[in-house]
């Protein structure tokens, strides 16, 4: 096996090493008839055999020359393909492929995607990326494409805006590559020509064009000088499919520079799903000089056929169901294709007993011409080690569950699910109150052996509602008490009981009493409260309608408000669903009624009250009601059963819900008939077994709900999993993939519930125990296992057999680790910004197998993942220790630690300091950093946070604690509006300080003994063409501990056309820019149409002439490369370049004498032929068999 490569440099003599007749090898063999026309050189450094068959007749003066040379290094005629590989056939070479760690833990690992040269750099910077916590996309799943931009319409959120929206067409904000757009100037966001900045500024600048409702395009003036265009063209709109023509998504149309050099984007669109996909990137290309695309990228894709991805945004439906097939790369001149990059996958299916819903990525592959280099193999998690059985079981201690009803909820605000266990009741009421045992999560798979506290409930108690009231994280309850022995009008019925979980109990906070029944609905249904509760009281005989109430958790305790307009929600006999109808993250309420629903939004008015949102008559009282999100758009879907023993299903599209569609002919609920004991009663009492008990949950953790049956027959309990619900082209719906899990569950109402028992992303199951369980029957937690076990990348290898393999965790208190990988405190900070535990997985470990084969292992531990509830999402992790092994020891720890106090009131975070240590505890280096914030006066909550001070203490690698030295670096700024911490359009970086002493109480760059410095004066700004922060003057000095500077001065002045250009620049070689000095030399540049620099003049007192170099950039090469230049001597120099990949053919100096160069596309061959006849050559081949891999 071929699995290692030689780097060659060889010296040779050959005058016409670039014929085609050129044989130079080891050794050659002749066995045929050469050609007469032709003239031959052969040249070999052990023999040459003439074999029979050999004939050479020559013609018209050509000849053959036969040579030894037995002190030339030739490159081996061997080895040009092979591989690490049984069957690999590419030559030698791997696509380059970088890896890092995201913000959140996870592995992220990019292959490049190489494009020929552009004029000015003008030119896509594309990628094929591995996130492990990404889903499914255009690269299958956790793959995605990088390097291109789109602007999105998104809701408003409570940080940003007060309030909180979902996208409605009317209220909403703009996203740019995840970054919220901020008014800076107009009247009101959307206006035409209102201009805006990202949230964390970049100094860019962003027009958008259009009308207030759908904004038609967006221009992004960009910092360093180009032009984004977003929308401009046609099919870089994506609108909806409706007669308004809203457009959803803005792509990228165009970049260019102020040369007019540019890039053009090209996109295919499907008008009736709402989406557009990249079709080709063209570019070198000058619109104004008239040049027209030389390179061009293009796309190809196809169709997916379960795994695509679906939803709705106000009303319109949203399709993604391409897959990307290859990226191929041609000369549009030469119609040359010059890379072909292939992707395979592995499609959905069963493999090895499990099916796979999603496409995986197999390989990445790249070819160019003939040639092709070994792909980038993609290694999954493998079966034996992730998901060896097909399901996870977890038995429980049966002596606590039995004749107890659980009642699940997070009690100490870890993350996982915790029970309470509540007697079964045999009558009405107990005989005397009974106790209710919380029993916590041991974060391994089951709880803890005693209960960790209890809570006495009356013997009337009715139900346990489980509400997080006050937003802590950390679940509260409510006991719904009810009088069976109330005899008169005036006594009460109902009385609610509200416990707020705190230090590890359940304190009582207050009672509500009510002569009539009561339904209670818990729900978020004000942006601005946590989870609320609404108590409607039913139709009686002494009230037509009850009222509605509202209690929400309010600085520290719990307020009742009425709510108006209850006459038009409740009536008698009606039930009441909370649900998120429009994505928002605020629920509304449905009331079910006998011909129909109405829905309803929570406003506030002075007063509370609500308003109907939408109605219809597809779903009434009658119907058994399954609701949660099944296309994964986040929005309350319905999965629904009718007494007309019809299952439907209706997607939530924003406002209204679909037309339902039929699922009654599905293997999973084709079988399946309800009646009055299915549904699912709130009784303590042991309710009659059901026909079937339906769970509906993201069973294997792929962000989209499953449904899930739960069945006994023949005393064999299975559970039923449709997963993925899809609509199919008869509007019909159906499952992607339905699989029986024989599991042990007690299927009752009252014993099956679904939680987060287990620290993973899918939902889990607490199989409880009935009253009175037979010997045969076992409380357990059971689970599929989920999505991350199946989907994630265990290890990529590249062309040339460098591996580097992952292994996750979840960011979850486990206490079975070995080893420290999360913790958590699980608290909440000021401005809602939560330390939270988070059901995902993250990297654990990454390993890359070194040429010696010895594995280097870099493991990651985690700790407080910081979280903002109400605008920002995910900030970071206080603290990331990562630590290095080799041969099992610790070499070298790292720590970076984030602070949220400079930017506390934006509820963003900061890095803090970075430690590095030899081994485990040898501190080596201990950085601290310092930031300064900036606010936007035009919208203060824009922010600039930019360095300000660093310290950074260096320890003797020696001597454990000795201290050696310290480097200080202050950054001073200066704002456009002269203000200490406010600006207007841009800050400045005006100078940067370094001091360094080897005194540890030094605090200030001015006291250290040596500094270096550089200070920055700049033009001003010219905010309407947005060029800014161009210097126009440098000073760098470094001053050593006798005070002595040395430095030099630059000065550069700016063309008034094209004001990118720089046309002169002064070089003064000292600090104080004395012009004077006799070594003050100034540069003047002028360019041609493109940027290209064509002449340069250098003229200084110490100079007797002025000297000039020329250069040329030729039309044959679209003005990408310098086709001839000239010395200050005058002396020219021609340059020869392949036209398709850009590399140097051969130079021709004023002598006439020509250098060659050879080289190809994949770098196997680099040779360079002087005119003396010397060659270098750097050339790389396989080797046969050698131990070391590469």
């Amino acid at each position: 096996m071929k699995n290692m490569f030689f780097l060659i440099m060889t010296l040779l003599i050959s005058p016409r090493l670039f014929s085609d007749n050129l044989y130079q090898q080891t050794y050659l063999e002749f066995d045929d008839e050469m050609s007469p026309e032709k003239s031959y050189m052969c040249k070999a450094t052990t023999s040459i055999k003439l074999l029979p068959g050999f004939s050479y007749k020559p013609k018209n003066g050509e000849s053959m020359k036969l040579e030894i040379d037995r002190y030339s290094v030739l490159p081996p005629d061997e080895g040009v393909y092979g591989g690490v590989f049984q069957n690999d056939i590419g030559v030698v070479g791997a696509l380059p492929g970088t890896f890092n760690t995201s913000n959140s833990g996870a592995a992220v690992y990019s292959i490049n995607i190489e494009t020929p040269p552009a004029i000015g750099s003008m030119k896509p910077n594309l990628s094929i990326v591995y996130n492990s916590q990404s889903g499914n996309g255009l690269v299958g799943w956790s793959w995605e494409l990088a390097g291109l931009s789109s602007i999105i319409r998104t809701g408003q959120t409570e940080y940003h805006d007060g309030n909180v929206t979902s996208v409605d067409f009317v209220n909403d904000r703009y996203l740019i590559d995840g970054q919220r757009l901020m008014l800076v100037k107009g009247s009101h966001y959307g206006e035409n020509k209102s201009e805006y900045k990202t949230e964390i500024d970049n100094m860019d600048k962003i027009v958008l064009y259009g009308n207030d409702k759908s904004p038609e395009y967006f221009i992004v003036y960009k910092s360093d000088g180009t032009i984004w265009e977003y929308g401009i063209t046609n099919d870089s709109r994506v609108e909806t499919k409706n007669d308004d023509k809203i457009i959803l998504k803005w792509m990228l149309s165009k970049v260019s520079d102020r040369n007019g050099n540019s890039m053009i984007f090209n996109y295919v669109k499907d008008v009736g799903h709402g989406e557009a996909y990249i079709d080709n990137i063209q570019y070198t290309s000058n619109e104004a000089a008239g040049l027209n695309p030389a390179m061009k990228i293009s796309f190809v894709y196809e169709n997916k056929q379960y795994d695509d991805i679906t939803g709705y945004v106000c009303g319109n439906m949203i399709r993604n169901n391409k897959l990307l097939k290859s990226i191929l790369i041609h000369n549009n001149y030469t119609g040359k294709k010059l890379f072909d990059y292939s992707l395979e996958y592995f499609d959905p299916g069963m493999y090895d007993g499990n099916y796979f819903i999603y496409h995986r990525l197999k390989s990445v592959r790249l070819a160019v011409g003939e040639d092709e280099i070994n792909p980038t193999r993609i290694i999954w998690n493998a079966k034996k080690k992730h998901y060896n059985d097909n399901f996870q079981s977890y038995q429980l201690d049966k002596s606590v569950f039995s004749d107890n009803v659980p009642f699940v909820g997070d009690f100490n605000g870890d993350g996982y699910s915790d029970v309470m266990l509540v007697p079964y009741k045999i009558q009405d009421t107990y005989p005397n109150d009974v106790e209710g045992k919380v029993y916590l999560n041991n974060c391994n798979g089951g709880f803890h052996d005693a209960p960790t506290t209890s809570i006495q409930l009356p013997k009337n108690i009715e139900w346990i509602y489980v509400v997080d009231m006050n937003g802590d994280g950390k679940d509260d309850v409510i006991l719904y008490e009810f009088n069976y022995n109330a005899e008169t009008e005036d006594d009460d019925i109902v009385t609610l009981h509200f416990y707020m979980s705190k230090d590890g109990s359940f304190v009582k906070d207050t009672s509500y009493s009510y002569k009539s029944n009561v339904a209670l609905i818990p729900g978020k249904y004000m942006s601005d409260d946590d989870v609320g509760v609404l108590i409607v009281e039913t139709y009686n005989k002494y009230r037509s309608r009850g009222k509605i109430e509202y209690v929400r958790f309010v600085d520290g305790k719990l307020i009742k408000t009425n709510v108006w307009n209850e006459g038009e929600i409740n009536d008698e006999d009606t039930d009441y669903l909370a649900l998120d109808i429009n994505g928002d993250g605020i629920n509304e309420l449905m009331a079910l009624y006998d011909d129909g629903y109405k829905l309803f939004e929570m406003s506030w008015d002075g007063h509370y009250g609500f308003e109907m949102y939408t109605y219809g008559s597809d779903v009434t009282k009658d119907s058994y009601l399954f609701p949660n999100d099944y296309n994964g758009d986040g929005k309350t879907d319905l999965l629904y059963y009718e007494t007309t023993r019809q299952w439907r299903m209706a997607f939530s599209k924003g406002s209204v819900f679909s037309a339902p569609n039929s699922c009654t002919n599905t293997n999973l609920l084709g079988s399946v008939t309800l009646n009055t004991k299915d549904r699912y009663k709130y009784s303590l009492k042991e309710l009659q077994e059901p026909s079937a008990t339906i769970r509906t949950g993201d069973f294997d953790g792929d962000g989209v709900a499953d449904v899930g049956v739960f069945k006994d027959e023949a005393a064999n309990h299975y559970l039923i999993v449709g997963f993925k619900p899809y609509l199919k082209s008869n509007n019909t719906c159906a499952f992607a993939f339905e699989r029986r899990y024989y599991m042990p569950i007690n299927y009752s109402h009252q014993t099956v519930q679904i939680g987060r028992f287990l620290p993973q992303e899918n939902v889990s199951i607490l199989s409880g125990l009935p009253r009175n369980p037979m010997s045969s029957q076992k409380a357990y937690i059971t689970s599929l296992y989920p999505q991350s076990a199946y989907y994630s990348v265990e290890r990529i290898v590249d062309g040339m057999g460098n591996v580097r393999g992952f292994s996750y965790d979840y960011l979850m208190q486990n206490n079975d680790r070995q080893e420290r990988f999360y913790s958590c405190s699980n608290d909440i900070t000021d401005n809602d910004i939560r330390r939270n535990s988070i059901p995902i997985a993250a990297l654990r470990s990454d390993t890359v197998f070194s040429i010696n084969e010895v594995p280097l292992v870099t493991k990651y531990e985690y700790y407080n993942a910081m979280i903002h509830a109400k605008g920002h999402g995910f900030l970071g992790f206080e603290k990331i220790t990562t630590r290095r092994y080799m041969h099992g020891n610790v070499f070298e720890k790292k720590e970076r630690g984030l602070e949220i106090q400079t930017l506390y009131q934006y509820c963003m975070a900061l890095p803090l300091y970075e430690r590095r240590y030899n081994g485990e505890n040898q501190l080596l280096a201990d950085k601290s950093l310092i930031y300064r914030k900036y606010s936007c006066r035009s919208n203060d909550k824009i922010v600039m946070p930019l360095l300000n001070y660093s310290y950074e203490t260096i320890y003797n690698p020696d001597r454990t604690g000795d201290f050696m030295k310290l480097n200080i670096v202050k950054n001073n700024y200066s704002s456009d509006v002269g203000h200490v911490d406010l600006y207007d359009h841009v800050v400045r970086c005006i100078s940067v300080n370094k001091g360094f002493t080897d005194d540890v109480g030094t605090n200030s760059v001015e006291d250290c003994p040596y500094i270096e410095k550089e200070s920055v004066t700049y033009l001003n700004d010219d905010v309407n063409n947005w060029i800014v922060n161009k210097p126009m003057m440098i000073c760098n000095y470094k001053q050593d501990s006798q005070g002595e500077k040395i430095g030099s001065v630059k000065i550069y002045v700016y063309d008034d056309d094209v004001p990118t250009r720089i046309v002169e620049e002064t070089n003064i070689p000292n600090h104080q820019a004395y012009m004077s000095d006799p070594l003050t030399s100034v540069t003047k540049y002028e360019y041609d149409k493109f940027g290209n620099v064509i002449k340069q003049s250098m003229s200084s007192p110490s100079m007797n002439y002025e000297k000039v170099v020329r250069s040329e950039y030729g039309e044959s090469y679209n003005y990408m490369y310098r086709t001839k230049f000239m010395d200050e001597l005058g002396r020219e120099t021609e340059c020869n370049y392949d036209k398709d990949y850009g590399y140097l053919l051969s130079t021709t100096d004023y002598n006439d004498f020509v250098t060659f160069n050879e080289k190809d596309p994949l770098g196997i061959n680099d040779v360079v032929t002087l005119p003396d006849g010397v060659v270098r050559a750097r050339v790389m081949r396989w080797a046969e068999n050698n131990e070391h891999t590469p």
